[in-house]
């Protein structure tokens, strides 16, 4: 005879809300979670950061225009940001994205993103 057997099961949750299986799975995902954070949280701290953040929602979908930061620090000389890249997606992710890039950091600040506006073109 078969009976119906009741067994708990131990998930493990991290902190972006999903639920798995076992503690490692769930500790590298908190990890992750942790990571993709301090991004937002770190560039929300910068000039430039503040500035997005301030006109743009997290979620907000568009074509991004990522460039470097400015290798040049101080006030004397020649100053440029590399144009790293047009990303597509949402701005938590383009920020995310950014930090992975190479030039996008040289002094600490990081660079700048911009929603990028599709250039007028005129019809001759």
């Amino acid at each position: 005879m078969v009976k119906t057997v009741q067994v708990m099961k131990t998930a493990f949750q991290s902190d972006d809300g999903k639920t798995y299986d076992n503690e490692i799975d769930a500790l590298r995902a908190d990890e992750a979670f942790r990571a993709k954070s301090d991004h937002v949280f770190h560039f929300g701290r910068t000039y430039s950061g503040k500035r997005l953040l301030e006109k743009y929602d997290l979620s907000k979908y568009g074509i991004w225009c990522v460039k470097g930061e400015d290798a040049n620090c101080d006030m004397g000389g020649y100053h440029h940001e590399p144009l790293l890249g047009y990303f597509e997606g949402t701005l938590e992710q383009v920020i995310n994205k950014a930090y992975t890039l190479k030039r996008w950091m040289t002094w600490g600040g990081g660079g700048s993103i911009t929603l990028a506006e599709p250039e007028k073109i005129t019809k001759l």
